[in-house]
């Protein structure tokens, strides 16, 4: 997959703080990860039966990989089948007829532009799509989306799509995220909404030095380095938390610099194992974990003294673990009514998150119930 400097991933970060492009220059590139891999993964799979009309399962059969990633079937139903569904209602709703799968479209040639996982038109050529999969759990919406934004700017600036905007008269933007619903977010602009979209990038890629702490830091390689953002975190050290608003302006900083932390170690190890010496610090060897070199020969020593089911401890598989396996046995045994799932106790979540809130009362009201019970013994 090919990746430009301004790209549609980081157009919101590009927007609020044009200056993480030239700080990026100075720091190692980040490296991938699994969640990261299993993301394109699923991305390929999605291309391929739109592209190839190759199915799933036939993908799960050829051994589909990207990276260590291997997909399996458990991704069909929990992922890509949801994901289908979704892509199959957009394409419905808004009658698309044309319809091309990771178009790489540029608004700057060799500078900014990007793939878009979907780029399609309606049968009468006024409905422009811009469809994105996002294979994570971080909700993502589509409203006002900077960076689907910028892939329709995009497609309308480079010559291989400009023919699609001919007679467009709104565009759609639409988020097929399945690990956080089963219906899409979508928002609906028209060209004007997208120039003042290019009008805004443009402006502020005229200060090439301004840098802004917020959401967008998300992910920023530059975010360890950046002067900002440990501004940020100085001011977040100092902060008043004697009143809820107070805590709940903490909480979002929190957030921030939570991803920031992980951003700083990342960046430190890199440079280290890269050779570079971070003064007061070190790279050492992980704890060491006791193995068996041979189980066998240890077995042969042990077993005149020490019975077998001591030796060897048995432990069942997980809920998960067993379905999968009868799923791949095609078994219809219903294993439901043999299943409970216990929460291991509250935990803070965003307002737009899908869980419920937790009625406080109801828990002050069995703390009580608790405590008169501890008394009368």
């Amino acid at each position: 997959m090919r990746h430009l400097p301004i790209g549609g991933s980081t157009a919101a970060r590009t927007v609020n703080c044009p200056g993480w492009l030239n700080l990026a220059k100075k720091v190692p590139k980040p490296k991938s990860n699994t969640a990261a891999d299993e993301g394109n993964l699923l991305h390929d799979a999605m291309e391929n039966l739109y592209e190839r009309d190759e199915s799933f399962e036939d993908q799960v059969e050829r051994g589909l990989t990207y990276e260590a990633q291997v997909l399996e079937e458990d991704h069909i139903e929990s992922m890509l089948n949801p994901a289908l569904r979704m892509v199959e209602h957009a394409l419905d709703t808004y009658e698309i007829v044309e319809y091309l799968c990771e178009p790489f479209v540029q608004i700057v040639p060799d500078e900014m532009g990007g793939s878009i996982d979907m780029l399609g038109l309606s049968e009468d050529g006024k409905t422009l799509l811009i469809l994105d999969y996002k294979f994570g759990r971080g909700v993502v919406k589509a409203e006002e989306n900077q960076q689907l934004m910028f892939y329709a700017l995009a497609s309308r600036e480079d010559p291989k799509t400009k023919r699609l905007w001919d007679n467009v008269e709104k565009i759609a933007l639409v988020i097929v995220q399945p690990a956080c619903s089963h219906q899409y977010s979508f928002w609906e602009t028209d060209p004007k909404g997208i120039q003042e979209f290019s009008d805004i990038l443009f402006k502020a890629l005229e200060k090439p030095d301004k840098t802004e702490a917020g959401k967008h830091c998300s992910f920023c390689p530059a975010a360890a380095v950046c002067k900002t953002k440990k501004a940020q975190v100085r001011s977040a050290m100092i902060m008043d938390k004697s009143t809820t608003q107070e805590v709940a302006k903490a909480l979002t900083m929190a957030d921030e610099l939570e991803s920031w932390i992980k951003q700083v170690r990342e960046s430190a190890h890199q440079y280290m194992e890269q050779g570079t010496q971070v003064p007061g610090f070190k790279l050492v060897q992980k704890r060491a974990v006791r193995k068996w070199e041979d189980e066998t020969k240890v077995y042969g020593l042990v077993k005149m003294v020490l019975p077998r089911n001591k030796v060897y401890v048995e432990k069942m598989a997980t809920p998960p673990q067993i379905e999968k396996m009868l799923k791949k046995e095609k078994s219809d045994i219903d294993l439901t009514h043999l299943i409970k799932a216990e929460s291991s106790g509250t935990t803070i979540a965003h307002e737009d998150d899908k869980r419920e809130a937790v009625d406080t009362d109801v828990h002050k009201n069995l703390h009580n119930i608790v405590d008169k019970k501890l008394n009368k013994k």
